[in-house]
């Protein structure tokens, strides 16, 4: 199973998915797109909010990989929270990541500096699918 987590001024309970959102050569399985689309289709966001209510209870399902998809921008204290709710320490003391997070941003064609920084912060990629006017 995989979670989509959505938020707004508001962290909204996970969508739970059966499956992979993945399967073999990263191509997105069909019938799990259309799950996530039709759960989607069901859900009303309004504008704002801050992602960090999201990752606490992103971290809190111990993923691997976490995908942010906004088309907001964050302030460097809600990126260094990021960073902060995804390190760990071992038996050792020694800090480590929990998860690799990857982000996603669109509706803009400009690089959004946050977003950057938190994939760079978090051993993620920063990917910009800027919608075509």
């Amino acid at each position: 199973t995989f979670n989509v987590i959505l938020f707004d001024k508001q962290t909204h309970l996970p969508l739970q998915l059966k499956g992979s959102p993945l399967e073999r050569g990263h191509s997105p399985m069909p019938e799990t797109i259309d799950q996530l689309r039709v759960r989607l289709e069901q859900m009303v966001l309004g504008p704002g909010g801050s992602p960090e209510a999201a990752f606490k209870l992103a971290m809190s399902l111990e993923p691997d990989t976490v995908f942010l998809l906004t088309d907001g921008e964050f302030s460097n204290s809600v990126c260094e929270s990021i960073y902060q709710l995804n390190q760990d320490v071992n038996g050792f003391g020694e800090h480590f990541r929990r998860a690799t997070i990857h982000t996603i941003q669109y509706g803009e064609r400009r690089n959004n500096i946050s977003l950057v920084n938190i994939a760079g912060m978090n051993g993620g990629v920063y990917q910009n699918v800027g919608l075509e006017k």
